[in-house]
């Protein structure tokens, strides 16, 4: 276990591994560092000071990490020196609240604006639009965005790993206001929609992430966290938050072994996948914990808490 001071002393709102695990990227409000594992080296790059980070994934191929807050909206930031290419889609609409990769890095689904897009990433680093909804129903990719174009939202947004299915948290109201998402499996191909799973007891906060067999659905937010059983289109599983400890960061190992989570009581739980039963908890002395997120290899896992500090650790099955 080492525990890495980022440049700025602020909460650690995103975490995400490059490929082989030997890079990390970790941070949020006004900026990221990219760490060097083998060498303790890193590189700044300074960003909007923000209080919501909406996601922080690197390109599985390594060329570049996805950001998104509500302040800079959706964008690409270079991870290994060169430019990346220019964000999908409209550049006048970014406000982007939920997207996911594919593991090959050769799919992009994203939340925007009240529609839910789908992109193909093919060499020479370009996005070619796949499909787009807009309350659910097909749109042109091309079309522009209208002020309150949508007469509901999706709130939340995973692809499995093969690309095949699409999960979606939507709202299907005008009115996201007490109103509980309904946890929907779309076809990757199409976003054509397969089936209901049902209504989350999520908020508008939802978050979503396949199991790695893509068997079952995750779903959470900082209460509580849920399991759907994608096969059978139920729920199976549901667990509060254990006591005050929000949950404040999920990710799954990818072996599908284990559920990590943080908390804001500072403390890293394992969960057993099927049945959302408790392994195991750590503690690491850095407080709140934010964000975590484990390397492809499933060697590593990382934490970020308050004051910058990300804690990185041997991940033990």
């Amino acid at each position: 276990m080492r525990v890495l001071q980022n440049t700025l002393t602020r909460q650690v709102g995103g975490l995400s591994f490059g490929p082989g695990g030997r890079t990390l990227v970790a941070g949020g409000s006004g900026g990221y560092d990219i760490w060097d594992l083998a060498t303790g080296s890193r590189t700044f790059i300074a960003s909007h000071a923000v209080k919501y980070l909406y996601g922080c994934v690197c390109d599985p191929l390594g060329r570049w990490f996805y950001v998104s807050d509500y302040l800079g909206g959706f964008r690409l930031l270079p991870l290994i020196g060169n430019a990346p290419p220019s964000v999908p889609g409209s550049p006048h609409f970014r406000h982007v609240i939920s997207f996911d990769l594919t593991p090959d890095g050769g799919r992009l689904v994203m939340c925007r604006s009240g529609r839910v897009e789908c992109w193909d990433v093919r060499p020479p680093e370009r996005f070619v639009p796949a499909w787009s909804l807009r309350a659910g129903e097909p749109v042109d990719p091309t079309e522009p965005y209208l002020l309150n174009e949508a007469t509901w939202g999706t709130n939340g947004i995973a692809v499995a790993r093969d690309g095949q299915i699409v999960a979606t948290a939507e709202s299907r109201s005008a009115s996201t206001t007490g109103v509980n998402p309904l946890v929907v499996l779309r076809a990757g191909a199409t976003g054509r929609a397969i089936t209901e799973l049902g209504r989350s007891e999520t908020s508008f906060d939802t978050r979503l992430a396949f199991a790695t067999d893509g068997q079952a659905v995750f779903t959470w937010d900082d209460r509580v966290l849920e399991r759907w059983d994608a096969a059978a289109a139920r729920l199976s599983g549901r667990l509060p938050a254990p006591g005050r400890a929000y949950f404040r960061g999920l990710a799954i190992h990818p072996s599908g072994r284990l559920l990590v989570t943080v908390s804001g009581d500072g403390q890293t739980r394992y969960w057993e996948p099927a049945d959302l039963s408790p392994v195991r908890a750590l503690k690491w002395g850095i407080g709140k914990l934010h964000a975590v997120a484990v390397s492809a290899d499933g060697a590593l896992a990382a934490a970020g808490g308050d004051k910058g500090q990300v804690v990185v650790w041997d991940v033990e099955l």
